[in-house]
């Protein structure tokens, strides 16, 4: 009796997405699940559970190919047993329009390395964006961009939260749909960069007399600034002494701090020369 309400399932699933030509049948995935948790060296229970994972999601309206997956992904991943039944629940717990894309989220998130509390999160914004009134698939567009951006799961249901307030209030979906995705390349790429260059140099000069005596000293100051994307600060300072006939050493230092990156260098130079004359 399961198995022929799974083939009816199976079928249905796969009219509505769109075809056959390329789909597997429940009997091919489950033995490629078997065959993975093999290779994984998984335990029996863990391929037991896996298994199970596979055929609940298939009952849940979730295509074949899709749900298979999303297993074959956490098991890749190193992703079992609670972890694997948590994903799971997440993906069945959406509307049932949207499990399919669901399940495309969540394969996506854990290709992508996500973590386990993170997947979940993906699967939850493609619900928040339809419970808003937004297409499944264009919410899992949405949710499937922050996915490539690498944004972290509560960005990516804040991103999927205003998209869907935005077609419940009215806007346009193309205009909606640019103004989620330029809001998550604004946030993805909200990484500090600049550079700052600082320079600076000093130049001391002295001159001596005394009887018998000869004094000399200099100083030499450098200072240098930077500015980077955020801000760069470099500073320097050079000192200089000498005696005698005349010495002198400089030293100069900066540092620069950008938002990404500042480099700041200054230099100081101090001379000096000393002569005394006896007369």
């Amino acid at each position: 009796m399961l198995r022929k309400i799974l083939s009816v399932t199976i079928v249905a699933s796969l009219l509505a997405f769109g075809g056959i030509a390329n789909a597997i049948t429940f009997d091919e995935a489950k033995a490629q699940v078997e065959k993975q948790a093999t290779e994984k060296r998984l335990t029996a229970r863990e391929r037991t559970e896996a298994v199970t994972v596979l055929q609940n999601l298939v009952e849940k309206g979730v295509p074949v190919e899709h749900a298979s997956r999303v297993v074959d992904a956490c098991m890749d991943k190193g992703i079992r047993g609670k972890e694997l039944a948590s994903i799971a629940r997440s993906i069945e717990s959406a509307t049932p329009d949207a499990r399919d894309e669901a399940a495309t989220v969540a394969a996506a998130a854990v290709a992508h390395n996500y973590r386990t509390r993170d997947v979940v999160k993906t699967v939850e914004a493609v619900n928040i964006a339809v419970k808003g009134g937004a297409k499944p698939e264009t919410s899992a567009k949405v949710v499937t961009r922050g996915i490539d951006k690498g944004l972290s799961g509560n960005a990516i249901k804040k991103a999927a939260r205003n998209y869907g307030t935005d077609i419940k209030e009215g806007t346009p979906p193309e205009k909606a749909m640019e103004r989620a995705t330029s809001n998550m390349d604004r946030i993805g790429s909200g990484i500090g960069h600049g550079t700052g260059i600082g320079s600076g140099s000093g130049m001391g000069s002295s001159s001596g007399t005394g009887s018998s005596s000869g004094i000399g000293g200099s100083s030499g100051m450098g200072g240098g600034s930077g500015i980077g994307h955020g801000t760069g600060i470099g500073s320097g300072s050079g000192m200089g002494s000498s005696s005698g006939t005349g010495s002198s050493s400089g030293m100069g230092g900066g540092s620069g701090m950008g938002g990404g990156s500042g480099i700041g260098h200054g230099t100081g130079i101090g001379s000096g020369s000393g002569m005394g004359s006896r007369r």
